[in-house]
């Protein structure tokens, strides 16, 4: 077989994978796109091969999507897993390699390979969820927070925890009982999940891709990556001062018991935490300062 017919075959090959394959220089110019990334994307090969990552995802992906490549650029694969919103598919979560090729010693492109794993994903994030809030339980948190601070560790990103916990809790469940405490547990979920009042205008709002798990009893974590603690301050006051004036069920049977919470913030890099479990210790000790100072406030690390 020659070359030629060779080069035909692999090309077949390459065009009828169901996986995406795609090669990028240094200027994160897409120089090569197979038929099933293109279509995801719904553009034909020529409107995606010669244009950067911005043009194809935006400047708000691309800016992550970069950081591996470059990453990848100094020599080494890179394997990530990640959702991306495609236009075609919608949001779907793949599993990235990313391999140098190397031309006379230099990497030159990279060869990108992504597999689409969306439904292992949502089996294992079964797993995660806890089954009275909704939310993502403790065993996602701690998964999760170690990701995002080896990301933000790497790419000298801004990352902010919030330790949230219900204020007088035990108090309340003495007074109303364990449904009624259950029950404040689910609207608190549904208050967390969404901050995103549209009277708040430009202020910070809480995003997709932000975590907000339930760690135990009446404690919750959010975090927040790529945000620093100024706009992590304004989200959790905001989050305070929704709760403080939320008419939860029980309000009406009991006008002298009123649920608050103390929020505790800390940020990477600024608190100078050592790992993820530094972190979120250092949000729990700004919770406790929020709750010797009198309940119903937010406090910095």
């Amino acid at each position: 077989m020659n070359q030629k017919d060779m080069l035909k075959k692999f090309e077949f090959i390459v065009n009828t994978s169901q996986e995406f394959m795609t090669m990028i220089n240094r200027d994160y110019v897409y120089v090569a796109a197979n038929q099933a990334y293109c279509k995801a994307h719904k553009r034909k090969n020529k409107d995606v091969v010669g244009a950067t990552i911005d043009d194809v995802w935006g400047e708000a992906t691309a800016v992550i999507i970069k950081g591996y490549l470059h990453e990848a650029f100094s020599g080494r694969e890179v394997h990530y897993e990640s959702w991306f919103d495609f236009p075609a598919l919608g949001k779907r979560c793949f599993e990235v390699y990313s391999y140098p090729f190397v031309e006379e010693g230099e990497t030159t492109h990279i060869v990108v390979i992504s597999r689409d794993i969306t439904e292992r994903k949502l089996l294992e994030e079964k797993a995660f969820v806890d089954p009275l809030t909704g939310l993502y339980n403790y065993r996602y948190l701690n998964q999760r927070l170690d990701e995002e601070f080896e990301r933000a560790k790497r790419y000298n990103l801004n990352l902010s925890a919030l330790f949230v916990d219900i204020d007088n809790f035990k108090e309340f469940n003495d007074k109303m009982g364990h449904q009624a405490g259950n029950d404040i547990l689910i609207n608190m979920s549904k208050i967390l999940c969404n901050s995103t009042l549209s009277s708040l205008g430009n202020s910070p709002q809480l995003r997709k891709a932000d975590i907000i798990a339930r760690f135990g009893g009446e404690e919750f974590i959010i975090l927040l990556p790529e945000t620093n603690k100024a706009d992590s301050e304004i989200i959790a006051e905001r989050i305070r001062n929704t709760i403080a004036l939320y008419n939860f069920p029980h309000y009406e049977e009991r006008s002298d018991v009123r649920v608050t919470i103390s929020v505790g913030i800390a940020s990477y890099p600024v608190d100078a935490a050592e790992n993820p479990g530094d972190l979120l210790k250092k949000a729990d000790l700004a919770m406790y300062e929020a709750k010797n100072k009198g309940k119903n406030r937010v406090c910095s690390f």
